[in-house]
């Protein structure tokens, strides 16, 4: 079965004032699509820790893609990536989360999933009222094999409304290994070991909570990385508070070919960066994501502490040639600097048309 029948990208501007903006889609059966999406803050708002303005969900609605955000004080761009898959590979549903009250929801599965041959993407949009990542960092995990499960540490404002999908391996496309990484109080890199993969076949995805981190970068942004056929990696600056992480690493059985580097600030500009890989793809066919992470929150490992940093690690992602990807920021009046930013490259298999072979090094 082909898994992925087409791949479009949109560009979003969300204009200062305006909680929302959508492109016009292709003719996709959107039942079947995810919106793959990274944002960058082009304007910041007057209180540059207000997350609200900055955390975006993506859906469909009609014959559009739209990015929301809950607040409007701010100028953003939303990159969008629209795969379309095979019938009966998507599920989606909805989700939020109340004030005090709403550190953890779940939703139904049905038909259930496999837990080796799916997994899960989100994005959502929350609400005023606190300025640290804890109440705003939302983690999304398949929990069961009917179940999804979001939860966060800290309720002090709403997760207005939230977006979910599932994509499951029907006929061996893919398979799934999920796994868990954790910072305690002092820590600033850990490990999780999985199952040996092919990492030229291999992506991850995931998303994290966290709690006393307040609003530092330093604290609350965290890189994630496929750092070896059986092993991934968390990382951040400051150790002090807490994070955790749920993640799938996802390994392609057919033509699908993923690359990946790591951006490291001490010998790229700030922003942009761009990376380069070995391997032409056709870029109509590939996606460029944030590994590791849902792309509507923060992705990567940021310096910085205070307010005024929390804009910068907003980072959008985009391929700019057959072997290159760029990323871009904000780079506010504060002291943040990307410490690293990781990317993966996942060139779909898409269609029944006869690809090209490909030797990965």
């Amino acid at each position: 079965m082909t898994l992925v029948t087409s791949v479009h990208k949109y560009q979003i501007t969300l204009t200062d004032g305006n909680a929302s903006a959508s492109a016009s889609l292709d003719g996709q059966t959107t039942a079947n699509c995810v919106p793959f999406i990274t944002s960058r803050i082009t304007t910041v708002a007057a209180t540059a820790d207000a997350f609200h303005n900055y955390c975006v969900e993506a859906y469909f609605s009609g014959t559009t893609v739209v990015a929301h955000t809950t607040g409007t004080d701010r100028e953003m761009i939303v990159e969008v990536t629209v795969v379309e898959f095979a019938a009966d590979v998507v599920q989606s549903g909805t989700y939020s989360l109340a004030v005090t009250t709403g550190t953890s929801t779940t939703d139904t599965l049905d038909p259930v999933v496999s837990l080796t041959s799916a997994f899960l993407y989100h994005t959502y949009r929350t609400g005023s009222g606190w300025d640290g990542f804890d109440s705003h960092a939302v983690r999304g995990d398949i929990t069961a094999t009917n179940t999804v499960t979001f939860d966060r540490d800290a309720a002090d404002c709403a997760v207005t409304s939230g977006r979910w999908w599932t994509i499951e391996a029907q006929s061996g496309e893919f398979d799934v290994e999920r796994f868990g990484l954790s910072h305690a109080t002092t820590e600033t890199d850990q490990d999780a070991t999985i199952a040996s993969v092919t990492m030229a076949k291999t992506a991850i995805f995931g998303s994290y909570k966290c709690s006393g981190t307040g609003d530092d970068c330093s604290r609350g942004t965290v890189d994630v990385a496929l750092t070896t056929q059986t092993n991934v990696n968390m990382q951040r600056v400051s150790g002090s508070g807490s994070v955790d992480l749920a993640g799938f690493a996802v390994e392609f059985s057919g033509n699908e070919n993923v690359y990946r580097d790591t951006i490291l600030e001490s010998v790229k500009p700030v922003s942009p960066s761009t990376d380069t890989w070995t391997g032409a793809v056709t870029i109509a066919d590939s996606m460029v994501h944030a590994a590791g992470h849902t792309g509507n929150w923060v992705s990567g490992s940021f310096t910085g502490t205070g307010s005024v940093n929390v804009p910068d690690a907003f980072t959008a992602w985009t391929i700019t040639g057959t072997e290159e990807t760029t990323a871009t920021h904000a780079t506010g009046t504060g002291d943040t600097a990307p410490n690293d930013l990781s990317w993966e490259v996942i060139e779909w298999d898409v269609g029944a048309a006869a690809r090209r072979v490909m030797v990965i090094s």
